[in-house]
């Protein structure tokens, strides 16, 4: 987990419950984390001695591209933390994590525990480590245990002579193949399993570059059990190290150290000091100690801190035991019932240290009291973002009131502890905040819980349908006769969502339409989220007409293919709105389509050719009324046998026609009443065939 710097976490315990002769409480656990995130951190937390190479701290490459320590090439090198750590009693671990990108073929990389500051003298070997480890180096078929100058070595396949084989390796090379993305999850954990032996566990992890676990157990693990490490158990303090040896490790990132069980945290000169035991009789808490290091500086005070919240300091509850080195012990007065956190503490002229903290529980005998809470908002939508209760809790004892989020379910809720509180989400479901009415020496504790419901926002529909969405571009702009409405209650405003070629432009408010040149102008009709409704839109299309007038006619037909049923696309632009066209072929003349022209100025569309042609030419007229008067029309021709092959098309009149004698001349300037007859004579004798293949193309508007 990242944290952006050097933090300390008191974490929540298990709470022993302390009846009136018990003697014997719980202790928390305290861990140390180190991201690399923040600049500098390398070299303001730890201790360095780079015998070869080069290690640095970098801002990126780490997990999910964060900081990390880089080693780009082969290095031997010790990093120890300047804050060290006190050597717990029996039963008290170290657990030790991070994450490696493990690239190199030949080296090391590890962690554990030293007395010593890094230096020439103090580090050696293969691996480089320091000379009193107790910890561990990795490679890419197996670890190393070290305790002390002794090395213990493993496969992570096979394991080691000494070693327990927890869980062996599927392949040889874990830390060369096991990880798609090259890193790995580094567990290391010590224990102090008797006065004078340690054990060490150690887990593989194949990760993603993201941190993310690949597998929900580890890929190995591995332990060593009983060792002794005589220099360690003497020093007044320990650190504890990284070390880089040869070339394995590219990037070293989240490095933490969890310690339980009675060890703690010590600041760089500060003294040490351990919580050995506490206890309660008559509400009465005996509580002992021991300085056992006092770091280079007289302890001048010494005893118990104690209160009702975690972590308490001296400031809190107090109990001086005199100074100096070794144990101590202490009691409090008669004291309410209730939680109380008691940790041994020690200063000198440098600081103050904490030793563990423990929990003793005194009996309490107090009446009961009841909480009342009944807001009657309890329901809210995602839009909200958050929810204020219209009333507060009430409790009928002295408790004082307070407010927690007992069940966030889907919604992500929290509060701010506000009287009443203010409930934020951001997500659907049910959301549980508890009224607490706290303890005294008078009541116990109640509670009331109250269950929120967060929805989604109710869906929203926006209708606009104007009729006068089509225009000439010299009108340069419209107004819609009608406005967009919304089914919900959100604001109804415009805007442009495509300007095509038109350079439109609307007025937010009242959806009125300026333009400049033809083409379609979208416009869209929102109606805005609120604590209700979700946004809804809706699209409008404003064609707007060019003024220019034009004429377009198509057959959709090949020559050799038969046109019969074949599709005829027509367009139009630039005509008198309101007026009509028409679309005819003239064989025996038919029309094909008609209509109004559009207030675009505008018609097109597609026709179908008649399948029963007959032989010979035909022609295709649109015509229509052009903006200020005077009929404008485009006409093709095109040539089919008997079979309605398309023989010919042109955009002019054949030179032939006068000459065609057969029925499809009906419509054309032939006057000849004699011409007439004998095409229809002629019509029925002859069948007209043609292989020619020309295909036709659209001619523009002269």
């Amino acid at each position: 987990m990242k944290n952006g710097r050097l933090a300390l976490f008191a974490f929540f315990m298990s709470v022993f419950v302390v009846v009136p002769l018990a003697a014997t409480s719980a202790s928390a656990s305290t861990d140390v984390s180190f991201n690399f995130d923040t600049a500098g951190q390398l070299t303001s937390e730890f201790n360095s001695y780079v015998a070869s190479g080069s290690v640095s701290q970098t801002l990126t490459g780490g997990i999910s591209n964060s900081g990390a320590i880089n080693a780009p090439s082969s290095a031997n090198a010790v990093y120890t933390t300047k804050s060290s750590y006190s050597i717990g009693p029996v039963g008290s671990s170290y657990t030790f994590t991070s994450f490696i990108q493990s690239v190199g073929n030949n080296g090391y990389s590890g962690m554990g525990f030293t007395s010593l500051a890094p230096g020439a003298l103090s580090a050696s070997g293969v691996p480089y480590r320091p000379n009193d480890a107790l910890g561990i180096s990795v490679h890419g078929g197996g670890f190393v245990f070290h305790n002390g100058v002794t090395n213990y070595n493993g496969a992570w396949q096979s394991g080691g002579s000494g070693i327990t084989s927890v869980r062996t390796a599927t392949i040889s090379d874990l830390l060369n193949s096991g990880s798609v993305d090259m890193w790995y999850k580094i567990v290391l954990k010590i224990e102090r399993a008797t006065q004078s032996t340690f054990n060490m566990h150690v887990e593989v992890w194949p990760s993603s570059s993201a941190g993310v676990l690949y597998n929900a157990q580890a890929s190995a693990i591995f332990e060593l059990n009983g060792v002794t490490n005589s220099t360690l158990m003497n020093s007044p303090v320990i650190y504890s190290y990284i070390n880089f040896s040869g070339d394995r490790v590219r990037y070293f990132d989240g490095f933490s150290v969890s310690l339980a069980g009675g060890a703690s945290v010590v600041t760089a000169g500060n003294p040490v000091v351990l919580t050995s035991s506490t206890s309660q009789l008559n509400n009465i808490i005996s509580a002992s100690g021991n300085v056992t290091s006092e770091n280079g500086s007289t302890v001048t005070d010494r005893g118990f801190v104690y209160g009702t919240t975690a972590s308490p300091t001296v400031n809190d509850g107090k109990i001086s035991v005199g100074n100096g080195l070794g144990a101590f012990s202490g009691t409090t007065g008669t004291l309410p019932g209730g939680t109380y956190y008691v940790r041994a503490f020690a200063t000198n002229s440098n600081g103050t240290t904490y030793g563990s903290e423990n929990t003793v529980i005194l009996p309490v005998v107090a009446s009961s009291q009841t909480v009342t809470w009944n807001p009657s908002n309890t329901t809210a939508t995602t839009n909200s973002s958050y929810l204020i209760p219209n009333t507060s809790a009430s409790s009928t004892g002295t408790g004082t009131i307070s407010y927690s989020v007992v069940n966030a379910g889907t919604t992500g809720c929290s509060i701010n502890n506000q009287l009443p509180p203010v409930i934020s989400f951001i997500g659907e479901g049910n959301c549980v905040v508890r009224a607490n009415a706290a303890s005294n020496a008078s009541f116990t504790a109640a509670f009331q819980d109250v269950t929120f419901t967060i929805t989604a926002p109710a869906t929203q529909t926006v209708t606009w349908a104007p009729s006068n969405n089509e225009a000439l571009e010299t009108a340069a702009t419209i107004t819609p006769n009608v406005l967009a409405t919304s089914s919900g209650s959100g604001a109804i405003s415009y805007s442009i969502h495509s300007a095509g070629t038109t350079g439109c432009a609307v007025n937010s408010s009242t959806g009125v339409l300026t333009f400049s040149s033809q083409g379609i102008c979208v416009v869209r009709a929102t109606a805005s989220s609120n604590t209700q409704f979700s946004s809804a839109t809706k699209d409008v299309s404003f064609i707007i007409g060019s003024t220019t007038t034009s004429l377009t006619l198509e057959l959709d037909a090949q020559i050799g293919s038969s046109v019969a049923n074949a599709p005829v696309e027509y367009s139009s632009s630039g005509l008198q709105p309101g007026t009509s066209w028409e679309l005819v072929i003239r064989s025996t003349p038919q029309t094909l389509a008609s209509g109004l022209i559009s207030q675009s100025g505008l018609a097109s569309g597609n026709a179908i050719i008649p399948s029963n042609l007959e032989a010979g030419w035909h022609s295709i007229t649109l015509t229509g009324t052009k903006l200020g008067g005077g009929i404008i029309s485009k006409t093709i021709w095109f040539k089919v046998d008997g079979l309605t092959t398309l023989l010919w098309s042109q955009a002019t009149q054949p030179a032939d026609l006068a000459q065609q004698t057969s029925l499809a001349n009906t419509g054309f300037a032939v006057t000849n009443i004699f011409l007439i007859g004998l095409g229809l004579l002629i019509l029925g004798l002859l069948v007209v065939a043609s292989s020619y293949r020309l295909k036709y193309k659209t001619y523009p508007l002269p």
